[in-house]
C-alpha cells in the first residue's frame, strides 16, 4: 500500500509540477493534497476508499488535488481517520473527509479547509472529535498553515472563537441512520501595517513646526517638479515611476506617473524579522508576493500609505504577529524598529501607529549604529540620506555614507529626473546632494545602519 501511494505521489507531482501539503491517515499513512485550482463540487477531487487498500481514482482527471475525498467503507468502530480522532463510543460509521485548499499565491500560505461527514448506521451516539494537524514533512500544517482555526458544523460555527491550540477537540452527537457535516478552517489575515518615518534628503530643514502639529514636513519634488528641461522634464512633472524600484516591482495600478495620488513623496520597501529573536538572529520573512519585501508608497507627513493612497498598508502573507520592522529607501540607509512591533496593535494613524520620528530610541541599534540623527529644530530623528545604488534586481548597498556614495554623485552630476544619486530627491543630481554625503561621511563620523554588520546575514530564510 505504501509503495503504491508513494509511486501515485510521485507521478502527479512530475505531471502537475504543483506542491502538496502532508495531510495523515489512520495507520500513520501519509499522503499528500495537492495544491490547485479550487473545484466547485466534491466532483472535482479526486478520491482514496480506504478499506484495506488505497486506491486512487480512475476519473479524478487530477484537477489540483491528490486524494481530496477520503472515505472509509462501513465499520465497526472507527478511532482515527484523516486527520481526525473519534471518541470510543461512535461506532458503525462511514466517514467522508474533503480537503479544500487556495493556493497561496507568490509563496503565501494556503487556506485550509476540511469537511467531514459522519454517517451513523448504529444507535444515537455522542462523543468527542479530536483534530490533529502533521507536523512532520516539508510541507507540514503546523509550519505551513497559519492559525487561528475555527471549528464548525452543518453550515453553522460550533465554536465561534478562534483557536491556536492543536490538537482541537468538540463534541458531536450524531444520531441513528444519519449523517452530520462538521469542519475545520483556518482564518488567513494578513498584517496591516500603520508607521511613520522622515526622510532626511527631502524634509523641510527650515520649516519650524508648532507643537503638535505635523505638518507637512517632507518636500514633494519628486511628484511636482520644480525643474524644467524639455523634453526630458517638464516642470510640474512627476517623475516617481508607477512600477516600484525595489525587487518586488509592485505595480501601483497607475497608467501615468501624473495619476499618483497628490503629498507622495516616493516609494519606500518594507521587510520583517521575527520578533521572537534578536532581528541578527533571524531572517527575512517571506511575504505573499514571493519576496521578503513589499513596496507603497511614503506621504510627505512621514506616514506610510498603500498604492490607492489608503492610511496603512496591508502585507500579503504576513501573518498577524509581532515583527522587527525595517523601511529601505533606495538612497537612505535602512532602518528598523528598536523592538518588535505587534501588528494586531496598529490600527490607525491617530494613536496606533509605529513612529519612528519621536526620537533615537525607536531604532533599533548595533554597535551604536542606526542610521539616523536628530534635526534639531523640531526634535525630530531623520533617517540618513546619502547610501546608493540600489538599481532594484542588485542591491548593492553597503548600508553606510561612504566614499563610494561620493564617488556615485560625480559619475551623474547634473542629472535631472528620478536618480538614486538625488540624494536630496529634488529632481536634480546636484552640489545639495554631495554636501549631504560629505556631511553623513565624514562630518559626522560616517552614519551607518544595522544592516552595515554581517551579523544581520543571511538575507532570507531557508
Amino acid at each position: 500500500m505504501k509503495i503504491r501511494l508513494l509511486l501515485v505521489v510521485f507521478v502527479l507531482i512530475v505531471a502537475m509540477n504543483a506542491f502538496g501539503v502532508n495531510l495523515q491517515l489512520d495507520n500513520g499513512v501519509v499522503v499528500q493534497t495537492y495544491i490547485g485550482t479550487r473545484p466547485t463540487s466534491e466532483s472535482g477531487f479526486g478520491k482514496i476508499v480506504l478499506d484495506g487498500q488505497l486506491l486512487d481514482s480512475p476519473d479524478a482527471q487530477h484537477t489540483g488535488y491528490l486524494d481530496g475525498i477520503v472515505e472509509t467503507t462501513n465499520r465497526a468502530s472507527v478511532g482515527a481517520f484523516a486527520g481526525m480522532v473519534l471518541s470510543s463510543n461512535i461506532t458503525s460509521t462511514v466517514i467522508r473527509r474533503v480537503t479544500q485548499i487556495t493556493s497561496g499565491a507568490g509563496g503565501a500560505p494556503p487556506h485550509f479547509k476540511r469537511y467531514y461527514r459522519i454517517t451513523n448506521n448504529g444507535s444515537p451516539a455522542s462523543g468527542t472529535m479530536t483534530f490533529n494537524f502533521v507536523s512532520s514533512g516539508t510541507y507540514n500544517e503546523t509550519n505551513s498553515v497559519p492559525s487561528p482555526w475555527v471549528i464548525w458544523g452543518d453550515g453553522d460555527y460550533w465554536n465561534s472563537n478562534p483557536v491556536t491550540a492543536s490538537p482541537m477537540a468538540e463534541g458531536v452527537t450524531v444520531p441513528s441512520g444519519s449523517s452530520v457535516w462538521l469542519g475545520v478552517e483556518n482564518i488567513v489575515t494578513n498584517a496591516t501595517v500603520y508607521a511613520r518615518v522622515f526622510l532626511e534628503g527631502p524634509y523641510r530643514t527650515h520649516l519650524q513646526l508648532q507643537p503638535g502639529d505635523p505638518g507637512d514636513t517632507m518636500y514633494l519634488d519628486l511628484r511636482h517638479s520644480p525643474r524644467s528641461e524639455p523634453p526630458v522634464l517638464y516642470k510640474g512633472d512627476c517623475v516617481i515611476p508607477v512600477i516600484s524600484p525595489y525587487p518586488d516591482h509592485r505595480d501601483s495600478g497607475y497608467n501615468e506617473p501624473g495619476d499618483i495620488p497628490e503629498k507622495i513623496v516616493d516609494w519606500v520597501y518594507l521587510r520583517f524579522r521575527s520578533g521572537a529573536n534578536l532581528p541578527e538572529n533571524s531572517c527575512f520573512i517571506q511575504l505573499g508576493n514571493g519576496y521578503t519585501g513589499y513596496s507603497c508608497y511614503l506621504r510627505n507627513d512621514g506616514y506610510l500609505v498603500d498604492v490607492d493612497g489608503s492610511e496603512g498598508v496591508t502585507v500579503p502573507g504576513l501573518q498577524e504577529g509581532e515583527y522587527y520592522l525595517f523601511i529601505a529607501h533606495r538612497n537612505h540607509l535602512t532602518v528598523l524598529s528598536a523592538t518588535p512591533v505587534n501588528t494586531a496593535n496598529l490600527t490607525d494613524y491617530t494613536t496606533n501607529y509605529y513612529d519612528f520620528t519621536t526620537g533615537f530610541n525607536k531604532f533599533y541599534k548595533f554597535w551604536n549604529d542606526n542610521g539616523v540623527y536628530r534635526h534639531i529644530m523640531n526634535n525630530k530623528v531623520l533617517v540618513g540620506a546619502g547610501d546608493a545604488p540600489y538599481d532594484g534586481n542588485n542591491p548593492i548597498k553597503t548600508e553606510q555614507v561612504e566614499g563610494i556614495d561620493e564617488n556615485y554623485w560625480t559619475f551623474f552630476q547634473g542629472i535631472l529626473g528620478y536618480h538614486d544619486a538625488d540624494y536630496n530627491m529634488g529632481v536634480h543630481v546636484e552640489g545639495f546632494d554631495l554636501n549631504t554625503v560629505k556631511k553623513n561621511s565624514e562630518e559626522s563620523g560616517q552614519i551607518r545602519s544595522p544592516l552595515s554588520w554581517p551579523a544581520f546575514t543571511p538575507d532570507t530564510c531557508p
